[in-house]
């Protein structure tokens, strides 16, 4: 009875500990993250953001077994949390609306400047946002411009991805951008064109812009297109390289300030026309 009434009173001992040793990790954690955002960004984020909400509930639970205490610790953590690759399970691809696009210049801008720093000078992507690197808003128009939403620990949305397809001439570019071209394309002879893509920086290199380029492909396959071209930024060539496209020419933008921008043309074929592409 001795035994036992000492085996309860450190479980307990145990739990209330494990229980603070949690509640200090989680403070450090909310702490660290709040800071490490960018200042211009804390006031636009809703409560609820992945940043602010890393644990939704947790609770422990104790069972006792012949060598020991086993622990269980259960909780409801965001995919921000523990570097869950994201996939078609936990994100959401709709098309973009025109309501959505405030907020995709906000990412955009944000992806650009964090995600493709090493691949440019600070000069080249000032010249290139709102240029070169940007929104088509034409492509929303179109409908065939996509958002991948997260769900936060509220429920509610939160925008973490874009990216879209053509069926237009204009190669890359935002509104502002050079050489566009609204002519549309004959799924027959032109290649469909994959336009824009871009990663929240919080949840880049988890599958994201493979989820999106997957989801554009399909729906340019659908629409009856065999080829794909794109001009994709250095930073965005070796993940292309790997999903089957291939570099067929350098091309310099060059940018209001004076920079110049080097982009890459790639191309791809599409085997089966109309079907789904085979996983990746």
């Amino acid at each position: 009875m001795a035994s036992v009434g000492h085996s309860e009173f450190r479980a307990a001992q145990l739990k209330k500990r494990l229980k603070r040793f949690y509640q200090t990790v989680t403070k450090i954690l909310r702490r660290y993250l709040m800071r490490s955002s960018p200042p211009s960004s804390r006031g636009s984020r809703p409560s609820g953001h992945p940043r602010e909400a890393i644990v939704v509930h947790a609770g422990l639970s104790f069972s006792e077994r012949p060598h020991g205490l086993t622990v269980f610790c259960r909780g409801t953590l965001l995919p921000r949390a523990i570097g869950m690759p994201l996939t078609a399970a936990n994100v959401r691809l709709r098309p973009a609306i025109a309501a959505d696009i405030p907020e995709l210049h906000r990412l955009i801008e944000l992806s650009v400047r964090r995600l493709q720093a090493s691949d440019y000078t600070p000069a080249q992507i000032e010249g290139a946002l709102g240029h070169a690197l940007g929104l088509d808003t034409q492509l929303v128009a179109d409908g065939t411009y996509f958002v991948a939403e997260l769900a936060t620990a509220d429920g509610s949305p939160q925008i973490v991805g874009c990216g879209g397809w053509s069926n237009r001439r204009t190669l890359f570019g935002s509104d502002g951008g050079p050489n566009r071209q609204s002519e549309l394309l004959d799924p027959k002879t032109d290649a469909a064109k994959i336009r824009a893509i871009f990663v929240h920086p919080d949840f880049a290199r988890r599958g994201l812009g493979t989820l999106i380029l997957k989801h554009c492909e399909e729906a340019a396959a659908s629409a009856g297109f065999t080829r794909l071209e794109m001009g994709s930024t250095l930073t965005g060539v070796p993940l292309y390289k790997l999903k089957g496209y291939e570099e067929r020419e350098a091309i310099n933008i060059p940018l209001p300030n004076g920079e110049v921008l080097p982009v890459v043309k790639m191309t791809k074929e599409l085997a089966d026309p109309g079907s789904k592409l085979p996983p990746d």
